[in-house]
């Protein structure tokens, strides 16, 4: 017997076939959803649906009978009317629809005179754009025929289950907390908040931990278990536990360690694990994201140069060479292109450039200690003095790619053992599967 795992974001998902009772992986798929061309008016959620569909055809030689675990980006949602139909596209948390300008100042600022920050603080998330209680906002702002009418909340794995079982499935806490409308200490939807931001009439799914959704496709028998968070899904993937420091370096990256207990700080964001524990978590340190705009840079400049595309893999290879035969610099960088947690910019910049030290090499080296360095001030941010940390785990692609970075962030714990973890969403999400279904969960 097998276990489909499905990692999904909105430019493409990865999957695979993972054996029942091992964990061993027999299969991966990756599909771009960027390449995936659809007629309809809501490429990005058509386009995954798609996607996943491929995915599970693909796969169907192996058996009659999987289950399917399934995690997603976190914050984003679609929303379809009472018949399933849907009303917009997939709105991700990339779309920070809430720094655009209102009739107050800014959408954000808008928000923020509607609700009681009790009740902001009840979610463990900020108030901030990008997430769905503020994207929604806006949402129903633009399209007056949505404000009022009836309809359907799903996050994008729930609805991609939808789209294959026509059942509406109920939501875990992971991505639930992820909207920002979900009080933790109660374990519901925040409905003062709901009020508070005029959704009185959207629908949002029960919150459940072990849910399980069967359904029969092309001849074979799918349980699909609750979509969970990409970010949880890697660290229990990870071996994530307490008194570890989590680096999970991606697209995005967050710092994280592990909590027994239910806490609020405006330091960190707090978001649930499984087992009863809570992660404590600082995202939107400067990554993948911030790492593609010097990477597009180089990219631009070869095809100029030759007419041709380098291919991603390629590319990254010469540039780490080139940083790892390079000497520390006294290059200043800062990552600050989109809003982040480091700092309060939102301009990046390269200084202190002099006529021998701009080169490729010093330039990424600079970048990769600079990045370090967020890494570090970060986790000191999120530890404060009440937790021992005997163990860094590193996941995520940049991590896992990166050997230059890792060494940089290792210096600054060095008396921390290391782990890198590798293909743990696959990992995680075959545990999630297997616990819930083997009722350990």
């Amino acid at each position: 017997m097998y276990t489909i795992t499905i990692d999904c974001g909105t430019s493409f998902l990865k999957a695979a076939l993972v054996e029942y009772e091992t964990g061993k992986i027999i299969k991966k798929i990756t599909k771009r959803t960027s390449e995936i061309e659809t007629k309809n008016r809501f490429p990005r959620i058509q386009g995954a649906a798609y996607a996943v569909k491929e995915i599970l055809r693909e796969f169907q030689c192996f058996g009659d009978k999987f289950y399917v675990g399934i995690s997603t980006e976190m914050h984003g949602f679609v929303l379809t009317d009472m018949e399933g139909n849907l009303l917009c596209d997939y709105v991700s948390w990339k779309d920070e629809w809430a720094l655009e300008k209102s009739e107050r100042g800014s959408y954000l600022e808008e928000i923020a005179s509607l609700v009681d920050m009790k009740d902001i603080e009840s979610t463990g998330m900020p108030l901030k754009a990008g997430i769905a209680s503020t994207n929604l906002y806006v949402v129903l702002d633009k399209n007056s025929g949505l404000k009022g009418r009836k309809a359907r909340f799903y996050t994008l794995g729930d609805y991609l289950i939808y789209s294959l079982t026509s059942i509406i499935p109920a939501v875990h806490p992971t991505n639930a907390a992820a909207s920002g409308l979900y009080d933790l200490g109660r374990k519901k939807w925040n409905q003062r908040l709901i009020e508070q931001l005029g959704y009185q009439s959207i629908q949002f799914p029960s919150v459940e931990e072990d849910e399980i959704v069967e359904a029969q496709i092309n001849g074979c028998r799918y349980c699909f278990c609750e979509a969970i968070g990409d970010q949880q899904a890697a660290l229990l993937g990870s071996g994530m536990k307490e008194n570890v420091l989590s680096f999970n370096l991606g697209t995005g990256s967050q710092v994280s360690i592990l909590d027994g207990n239910l806490i609020f700080d405006k330091t960190f964001q707090t978001r649930p694990f499984f087992n009863n524990m809570y992660l404590n978590t600082i995202p939107h340190v400067p990554c993948g994201r911030a790492l593609n705009v010097y990477i597009n840079f180089f990219r631009e400049l070869l095809k100029a140069y030759n007419g041709m595309e380098v291919e991603d893999e390629k590319l990254w290879k010469i540039v780490m060479e080139l940083a790892a035969t390079s000497d520390d610099t006294e290059l200043i960088i800062d990552m600050s292109f989109f809003p982040n947690s480091v700092n309060k910019n939102t301009n990046g910049k390269i200084a202190n450039i002099l006529e021998t030290n701009f080169t490729v090499g010093n330039l990424m080296r600079s970048v990769f200690e600079q990045m370090a360095e967020n890494y570090y001030v970060t986790a000191k941010r999120l530890l404060k003095e009440k937790h021992k940390v005997d163990k860094v785990i590193f996941s995520g692609g940049v991590a896992n790619k990166n050997l230059l970075l890792r060494e940089k962030i290792i210096e600054r714990f060095p008396k921390c053992e290391v782990e890198v973890s590798d293909q743990e969403t696959f990992r995680g999400l075959w545990m999630y599967v297997k616990e819930v279904n083997d009722g350990r969960l």
